[in-house]
Order: C-alpha cells, then sequence, then structure tokens
C-alpha cells in the first residue's frame, strides 16, 4: 500500500518523514514475517528469547509481540519522532544501566501459569539478550531496578514523635531519609495466561482488546501466532525496604502493602479516601518490619480510580455529592456512570509477588478482600490482616470505607447492617462538620460562623442518640479534642470574648454527651479548667429555682436604629444565642428525654418544663431574627436587591453576601431547634403540628436562598438542607398539596407560572436534587 496519494497538503512532508509503504497489519506465513522464538514459560533466558515490538527496520521482520515499548508513554515515543526530536531509528545505550541489586531467580520465572502479565528476565536484557543487541536488533528492558533515598512527611513526623527510631540501616538519619531499593515494572501480557487467568476464550480476549481500544492492533486479530501483548498501560513500582535478598527468604517476616494509584489523594491529600493515609501507614509499617530483620513491601500499581480513570472518578465524586454521600449507594453511584464498580483485575496482581519470589505474608496490609483472594487463590498464605486504623481515617471518607467494609472488605470490628448504611446520611453530615471544625483549626480561624454551624450539626446530630455509634463517635471525641486544644481559655479582653466563650461551652456540652454515650467520665474529653466554666453556665438550667423568665441577648433585642450594627455584633450576637440555647442538650437532659419517652404521665412535669424551655429559646431566636430583618432594612450600603417573597407572607431585602449568610444561618438554626421539639422529644400531637408547619416554613426560606449561596463553605445552609429539608421529601408524600397551595411568587425562584402540580413536583425535585 501506498505512502499517500498527495492530494493532501501534508502529503510532500509525510513523504520524506516515511519512505517506505504503511504496513498495516501483518499475517503468519508472509515473506515480511520471521519472528524470533519466544518460549514463554522457559526457565533459560536464551531459549525463553527476547520481547520484540519495535517497528524499526532491522526488527520488524523479527516482531514477536504485538504493541510498543513504553506502556501509557508510547505515544509520548512517536510524538517525539514525528517532531523532530527523536531519531525514528534511535538505539539506547544500556551502558551503567544494570540493575544495583540482582534478584535470584526464581522458580516462577520458569512457570507460565505463575508470570502471565510481566516479562521475568525484562531486567538485564543486556546481559541476558547481548547477542540480540549486537546484531542490531532492538531488545528493550521492561523493568528497572535502583536504589533511592525515600522521605515522607508522615514518615518524618512519626521519627520526631519516636515511634520510628533511627537505625541508620533503613532508617539512616533523623530528617526522615528511608533507604529503599526500588524496581519498576511495565506490562508485558502473555495472552495465554490472561485469559486463562480470567476464565475467558484467548479469541474473545484478543478481539475485545482490538475492538475496544479503536482498532489501534489489528495483529491481536490477524496474528494468532504473536502470543504477547505490550498493553498501553501504567506499569507498576515495587519499593522495598531492608535488604532486598530478604523478600524472597521464607524464614523472615514479610509486611505487604498492595496500593493501586490514587493521585488525588496520594499526591494532593485529598480527604474524600483513605488512600494516602494506608499508603503512608503501610510505608511505616513496612519500615518498621525491616528494622525488625524482616523485610517490607510496598507494591503501587498505576490503575487510578480502580483503573476507570480520574474523569469518572470526579464524575462520582459529583454525583456523590449531589445524590446524598451515602454508603449505601457508594457503589451504585459508580456503575451508574462507569457501567462497573471496579476495573482493576487483581487476578494479574500476584504476578509481581511470584517473581519477587514472596512465598508466604506475614502481615498484609490490605482491607480489600479482592486483592486477599488474587493473592490467596495464587497459593500464597496471608497469615494476618491489618485493616488501616480509624485514627487515620479522614472525616470525610468514612462513607467510603463503611460502603467497602459492607461489600466484603476486611475489618476487625462489626460489619454494619444495610439498615446502617441508609442511615449513613447523617454520618456524612456528621463528618462534615468536623472537617468544617478542623479546617477552623487547622487555619486558625477558630471565631467563624462556619465553626458554630459545624458544631451545631455535630451536637444535634449527638443529641439524637440512636445516631450515636462506635464509627462517629470516635471521629467526634478525636475532633474535639483538636479543637480543645486550639480553643484555650477565653479572654475577656480580647474583642472574641463572647465569640470564644460560646465555642467553648458548646464544646463542654459535647463533651459531655460524648462521655454520657461512651459511658466514660467527661474529664476523659476536657480538662479540669474547663469545668468552672462549664459548671456555671448549666446551674441556670440544672436549678430549677432559678428565675426562668430571664431574658436572653437583651442587647441585640432592642431596636434602636441608632446602634452601631456592624458585622462583628451579628456573628456576637448568633453565637451569644446559640450559647444560650443549646445548654439543654448535656446529658442529663438527654437522659431526661429517654425517660419522658419511657414514662409519659409519670414525667408529665420534667416534660412540661423541657418544652417550656426549647419552646422559649426557639422564640428568642425567632425575635432575634426578625430585629436582625429590621435592622438589615434600616442599614444603607445596599449592594444587591434580591426580593423573595417567603413563607411567612413578608418581603425582605437582602444586602451583601455576608448579610445574606448571617441571616439564612439563623433561619437554619432555628429550622433546627424545631427538628429537636419535634423529632426528638416526643411532644403532644397538636403542639407538634404547630411546631412542624413553622419548621417547613423555615426550610423552605433556608431552600429558596441557596441559589444565591453558590460559595458557602462547609457546613452553612447548604448542607445543613440535606438533614432538614422536608421539601425534597415531600415531592413523593402527599404532603405535596399542602407546599403546591402555599402563597408564594414561585417565578422568584425560577419557576414557571401556573405550573400543574406534577410539574411542580418535578420542578421540587430537580432544583432540591442542584443542593443535596
Amino acid at each position: 500500500m501506498a505512502a499517500t496519494n498527495g492530494s493532501e497538503p501534508w502529503a510532500n512532508a509525510l513523504s520524506e518523514k516515511f519512505k517506505d509503504r504503511i504496513v498495516l497489519t501483518t499475517y503468519p506465513g508472509q515473506s515480511v514475517v520471521d519472528p524470533v522464538e519466544l518460549n514463554w514459560g522457559n526457565a533459560d533466558p536464551e531459549k525463553r528469547g527476547p520481547i520484540l515490538v519495535s517497528r524499526s527496520k532491522e526488527t520488524l521482520k523479527k516482531r514477536n509481540a504485538i504493541g510498543a515499548h513504553g506502556g501509557s508513554y508510547a505515544i509520548y515515543n512517536a510524538l517525539a519522532i514525528a517532531a523532530g526530536d527523536l531519531p525514528p531509528n534511535f538505539r539506547p545505550n544500556f551502558e551503567n544501566t544494570q540493575p544495583t541489586f540482582q534478584p535470584p531467580q526464581q522458580e516462577a520465572w520458569g512457570d507460565f501459569s505463575k508470570i502471565v502479565s510481566m516479562d521475568a528476565f525484562g531486567h538485564n536484557v543486556s546481559t541476558y539478550f547481548k547477542k540480540h543487541l549486537d546484531q542490531g536488533i532492538d531488545v528493550r528492558p521492561t523493568i528497572a531496578i535502583t536504589r533511592a533515598h525515600m522521605r515522607v512527611a508522615e514518615i518524618v513526623d512519626s521519627i520526631k514523635s519516636g515511634s520510628l527510631p533511627v537505625d541508620g540501616d533503613v532508617v539512616i538519619n533523623s530528617t526522615g531519609d528511608v533507604k529503599v531499593t526500588k524496581i519498576a515494572v511495565e506490562p508485558v501480557w502473555h495472552l495465554p495466561g490472561v485469559a486463562s487467568r480470567f476464565n475467558v476464550d484467548e479469541g474473545i480476549l484478543r478481539r475485545a482488546l482490538f475492538e475496544y481500544t479503536g482498532g489501534s492492533y489489528p495483529e491481536l486479530v490477524t496474528r494468532p501466532d504473536m502470543k504477547v501483548f505490550l498493553p498501553p498501560i501504567g506499569g507498576l513500582t515495587v519499593y522495598i525496604f531492608g535488604p532486598p535478598e530478604r523478600v524472597s527468604d521464607p524464614n523472615v517476616k514479610l509486611a505487604l502493602r498492595i496500593h493501586d494509584e490514587c493521585n488525588g489523594s496520594d499526591v494532593f491529600q485529598s480527604d474524600i479516601c483513605t488512600c494516602r493515609p494506608y499508603l503512608t501507614f503501610g510505608i511505616e509499617e513496612a519500615i518498621k518490619e525491616a528494622q525488625n530483620g524482616g523485610s517490607g513491601v510496598v507494591i503501587y500499581f498505576r490503575k487510578e480510580g480502580r483503573a476507570l480513570g480520574e474523569v469518572v472518578k470526579y464524575l462520582v465524586y459529583n454525583s456523590r455529592k449531589r445524590g446524598g454521600d451515602t454508603a449505601d449507594k457508594y457503589f451504585t453511584r459508580t456503575e451508574n456512570i462507569a457501567g462497573v464498580r471496579d476495573m482493576r483485575f487483581q487476578a494479574l496482581m500476584p504476578d509481581i509477588l511470584h517473581w519477587l519470589g514472596i512465598k508466604k505474608i506475614d502481615k498484609m496490609l490490605s482491607m480489600s478482600n479482592m486483592k486477599h483472594d488474587a493473592i490467596v487463590e495464587q497459593g500464597i498464605p496471608i497469615y494476618e490482616r491489618i485493616p488501616i486504623p480509624d485514627h487515620l481515617i479522614p472525616s470525610d471518607s468514612r462513607v467510603e470505607i463503611d460502603a467497602k467494609i459492607n461489600a466484603g472488605y476486611f475489618t476487625t470490628g462489626s460489619k454494619i447492617t444495610e439498615e446502617e448504611l441508609k442511615n449513613l446520611l447523617q454520618t456524612s453530615l456528621y463528618t462534615k462538620a468536623i472537617q468544617g471544625l478542623q479546617r477552623a483549626v487547622q487555619s486558625e480561624k477558630v471565631y467563624t460562623l462556619e465553626t458554630l454551624a459545624s458544631m451545631v450539626m455535630m451536637e444535634f446530630l449527638l443529641c439524637k442518640c440512636d445516631m450515636v455509634t462506635p464509627q462517629n463517635i470516635r471521629p467526634h471525641r478525636l475532633a474535639i479534642r483538636h479543637v480543645v486544644k486550639k480553643l484555650g481559655m477565653p479572654d475577656p479582653r480580647s474583642a472574641n470574648y463572647w465569640l470564644h466563650l460560646s465555642l467553648v461551652r458548646i464544646t463542654g456540652f459535647m463533651m459531655r454527651n460524648l462521655a454520657h454515650f461512651d459511658n466514660l467520665d467527661a474529664s476523659a474529653y476536657y480538662d479540669s479548667p474547663w469545668s468552672d466554666i462549664l459548671s456555671n453556665h448549666n446551674s441556670f438550667w440544672a436549678d430549677d429555682s432559678q428565675n426562668d423568665d430571664r431574658e436572653f441577648s437583651t442587647q441585640w433585642l432592642e431596636d434602636d436604629p441608632d446602634e452601631d450594627w456592624n458585622e462583628r455584633t451579628k456573628v456576637d450576637a448568633t453565637f451569644e444565642l446559640a450559647n444560650d440555647i443549646w445548654v439543654v442538650f448535656t446529658s442529663r437532659w438527654c437522659q431526661r428525654v429517654r425517660q419522658i419517652k419511657a414514662n409519659p404521665s409519670d414525667m408529665e412535669n420534667e416534660r412540661a418544663l423541657l418544652i417550656h424551655r426549647m419552646s422559649k429559646a426557639e422564640r428568642i431566636l425567632g425575635a432575634l431574627g426578625e430585629n436582625l430583618w429590621r435592622r438589615l432594612l434600616s442599614t444603607g450600603s445596599i449592594t444587591e436587591h434580591l426580593d423573595l417573597t417567603f413563607f411567612v407572607g413578608r418581603r425582605y431585602k437582602f444586602t451583601t453576601y455576608k448579610v445574606t449568610r448571617v441571616a439564612i444561618h439563623l433561619i437554619a438554626l432555628r429550622a433546627l431547634l424545631l427538628r429537636v421539639l419535634f423529632d426528638l422529644y416526643g411532644l403532644a400531637d397538636v403542639y407538634d403540628g404547630a411546631i412542624y408547619n413553622t419548621y417547613r416554613g423555615l426550610c423552605f426560606q433556608v431552600w429558596a436562598c441557596l441559589p444565591h449561596l453558590k460559595t458557602v463553605h462547609a457546613l452553612s445552609a447548604k448542607d445543613t438542607l440535606l438533614m432538614v429539608a422536608p421539601l425534597y421529601e415531600a415531592a413523593d408524600s402527599d404532603e405535596l398539596r399542602h407546599l403546591y397551595d402555599i402563597k408564594i411568587n414561585w417565578t422568584v425562584f425560577g419557576a414557571a407560572d401556573n405550573m400543574s402540580i406534577e410539574a411542580f413536583q418535578n420542578w421540587i425535585v430537580a432544583r432540591s436534587a442542584q443542593w443535596i
């Protein structure tokens, strides 16, 4: 076939660059086909023969494999040639590239059933295949071995803390340098062996590889005599701690971590998954085993996003966050987008273990049932499986780890039920609250509405006793300890005194609740200097003889238009009020609630007192909200008019984004308080109805404002809605008519005039889904 007919502008340039005709494919028996013999599974490298894929003039006729060297980087090699940066017939000079250690040949190197996805002799081609190189045949390595020093931040921290000693051999100094042997491996597939490993017909495997790579490798179909394929995918890297010769020694202990690439976590430390924490934990355990006279190995596979790729991975992230990030839907989100939940095909993974000569694994630092089963099925026993410690699990990855455990991942704890999985929406909100709190602690910005919102959400979830589980109590406890350490004691001279005091008190109430639920003394959660503040604050509520008509936040309820109403006083008011209403959530009150539920008639007085106090707090919050609206209307510098007609029938105008955020936060706090009254405390039916109607109205106000809070961070009104929004739930219930009949100017929120109730239902669901 001719290279080109000259009809295209680039034809002449192409003719000059590639003077030979195009060979699209070859067939067995052609005159241009005379492959070097390749006997996969032969223990003698000379008899086995080299892997040849080059299309250079000297090697084209002798090729015995399909594909190209370089794995996923093969395309860049072609680009370099097209750009003129790389000569088409370039030959590498392998002088001084020999391995820094010669791995002893293993029995598996000569067993075609044990190694099917890598070239057992690809690490030393200049020695094994010197004869072919001397003849000008293009033989390339597929394995490289070197020594290096590694420095990982978490390992440095462990060295500084003393949990990882400096031994001068593995950990060579106090600055965190660790000696390591590294082995890079490119994939080389023996197609009959791969087909057997997956229990599929070789012909079907070849056709699928041809069809679903855009027909890139026609010789998969036309050359059944070629049994080896170099796929354009990522390979793996082995990291060996301690003398590499020990890896294959059955008399020493081996700690192993098999890790599949996760760039977002491994490199950029995203907290939506446990990948980096588990990787660094595996590295540390491998180092410790090497220091104890054993061997530590970490193997890093390039299988980003469960081999689905990073684009699919991020699409799944979006789906999870917008569709409700719950463990029971964790894998469904992936299946909806990718069609499968995982494409890593761990059946090929044990090949590298066979090549290294690993005969048993003393400590397997992995929870994956798929990795475990693939290794054991290859005849390599695993004596101990070590899950990631709870304290290393990032707060936002609780959904992921619970979903995986439920799907079969190993755990030393109890496996959660399907019903518990469905309840993990609350757990995911809980972890978001912890995230917001940790962000505040890490950024030094403790006195913010985000901090308060995170506190309120954690406390609210904690007060629903049925939501407290071993899975969420530990991260809560850790987050509280961080806050305690960061906050310290309030200073009355500080401009942030009231904000600080509110945070201290709310934190104290949560710690007491934790102590109550966890059957521990509160002293386990906070230091003694806090006791006086907490005790003094609680005394008002604990002593029934106190004047229950005490006014809260009186300075903020006075309607004085001349008073300076700046941003700080608005935030101060919110914090001070929240400080007063959340005192009811002590462990003592939780205990009272349980007693009221168990004996409603016997506890009528307690119940009445509780209703009175909660209702009063709710009224105060409502009054503060009304006062805030009035003040906003009387404040100048209006930069943006946003007219909204609310459920209560009033028309308000918002000023700046920050003011809007404060206002919506007040509404959300009030809605949360009403939800407690309605959902937690088991009040009378008549009273419930009134509370719930008001609650729905408040929730709608929050919901309506969400499109105007595009950049709200963490647990602000948007995340609060995940728990309290009744509109989304009502769209599938008999209460839809009630929402439809509310006299609202729906066009303000982007709805069409005169919608049918069916169109209204679809609109509610679609709009809510943008924020849930």
